[in-house]
């Protein structure tokens, strides 16, 4: 059975929230490599993007590519310089 491109990128989400704590030795011997796992995740969402280019152009529209859309731009944000989060205001933002 081979998972679509919807569920990969689930899959990759849903590793990257319960295995990023995960250090080598602990049920992994290589520990958990979250560099990988969002590398793997943008070349999914790429070809994920241009399926749905490619049917947008022949009129047919998915309901889930807002959502997908979403979760790539959010991927993003870290990587964008107007969007750094200084460790004092991580820091604020949780005292109150």
């Amino acid at each position: 059975m081979k998972l679509s491109s919807v569920e990969q990128i689930r899959l990759h989400i849903i590793a990257m929230h319960e295995l990023c704590e995960y250090n080598k030795g602990e049920g992994f011997s290589e520990g958990f490599d979250a560099h990988l796992n969002i590398e793997q995740m943008n070349k999914t969402s790429v070809e994920l993007f241009q399926m749905y280019d490619d049917h947008r152009r022949e009129g047919v529209f998915f309901s889930t590519e807002k959502e997908f859309r979403g979760y790539y731009a959010l991927l993003k944000l870290d990587k964008h310089p107007g969007y750094k989060v200084r460790q004092i205001e991580r820091i604020w933002s949780f005292a109150f």
